[in-house]
């Protein structure tokens, strides 16, 4: 399993060990009974600290949960308010099974931008199966509202994926949006992007395979923005239309044709989706398309620059949706 840093903008975990936190496969240290003194209970392992936006004495903690369970030990988030702990919150979908490491996050993760994912710095407790990594990020969703962002990915083949967004307001702790992927041929990722100055929301891609598991089917594929509404006092998901770039390729002669082009050159084209024209009429292209989605302009024109290398026969270009 797996744990995840914050962004280089929030601060380093502060050293520690799990040499007083039971965690599966390990027995809790043994001593001396004493009378009439009960043991300190195991404080929580720090796996990142991460400051509240324009709020300097409050910050969100991403931590181990001490346990004993044979499954592994709960990731949780605490808000701190000065020296308090004011909320807590568990998160559902993984458990820490050992001693985290921390190493870069993989393009696979679904972590950033899918254009170009750049590498943040991830918890990984675990291997196989039972591998779990965590990625957390400050989101300054704006209105003096501050959330944080983790991504988790488990071992499993194929990988899965989960994405929560915790809102911290007044002393609460909400869970504001989670997404956890179906088992099968799915995929998603999660970006940070600014709205405007002093004000962040989080770019969402998701995605189905169909096509590599159903012959003659297309992919699906979609993007939303997740924004803080200062009118509902809540997270709105909308279109992403506006911030959306398209990296398009074809049109290309029939779904088998660019099965065919996108397994054969996974190194460049293994990231985009296989889609109908009908499905992206912005492109006034008719046929096959083959297609990946992102936020970054100058990602998007490196990234074709990429598939014509690979692909030098086939048409491509970048649209930038409105």
């Amino acid at each position: 399993m797996v744990w995840t840093a914050l962004l280089c903008a929030c601060a380093q975990p502060r050293a520690a060990t799990l040499g007083s936190l039971p965690l599966p496969g390990r027995a809790a240290p043994s001593a001396p009974p004493v009378a009439a003194i009960e043991r300190a209970p195991d404080p929580p392992i720090v796996l990142a600290t991460v400051p509240l936006p324009e709020q300097p004495t409050r910050s969100f903690q991403v931590q181990v949960k001490p346990c004993e369970d044979a499954d592994g030990c709960a990731i949780e988030v605490a808000l701190h308010s000065a020296d308090r702990v004011v909320a807590l919150h568990v998160l559902p979908w993984a458990k820490a099974v050992s001693e985290p490491a921390f190493r870069p996050s993989q393009p696979e993760w679904g972590v950033g931008d899918p254009l170009e994912p750049q590498p943040l710095s991830a918890a990984v407790t675990g291997d196989g199966s039972g591998f779990i990594a965590t990625i957390a990020r400050p989101v300054a969703l704006g209105y003096g509202v501050a959330g944080l962002l983790v991504d988790q990915v488990n071992g499993r083949e194929p990988l899965q994926r989960a994405h929560h967004l915790l809102v911290a307001r007044d002393d609460t702790l909400e869970l504001a949006w989670s997404y956890t992927e179906e088992p099968g041929p799915a995929w998603s990722s999660t970006a940070v992007i600014t709205l405007e100055p002093g004000r962040e929301g989080v770019a969402f891609f998701s995605g189905v395979r169909l096509a590599s598991v159903e012959p003659g089917a297309a992919d699906a594929l979609e993007a939303e923005l997740l924004a803080w509404s200062v009118v509902d006092r809540k997270l709105r998901v909308s279109s992403l239309y506006g911030s959306l770039q398209a990296v398009v390729l074809g049109p290309i002669k029939g779904g088998a044709r660019a099965l065919a082009l996108r397994d054969e050159n996974k190194a460049c084209l293994g990231r985009f989706a296989i889609m109908s024209s009908a499905s992206l009429p912005e492109v006034k292209l008719k046929g096959t398309l083959l297609v990946q989605l992102g936020v970054s302009p100058e990602a998007a024109q490196r990234t074709l620059a990429a598939a014509r290398s690979c692909a030098p026969k086939t048409p491509g270009r970048t649209y930038a949706l409105e």
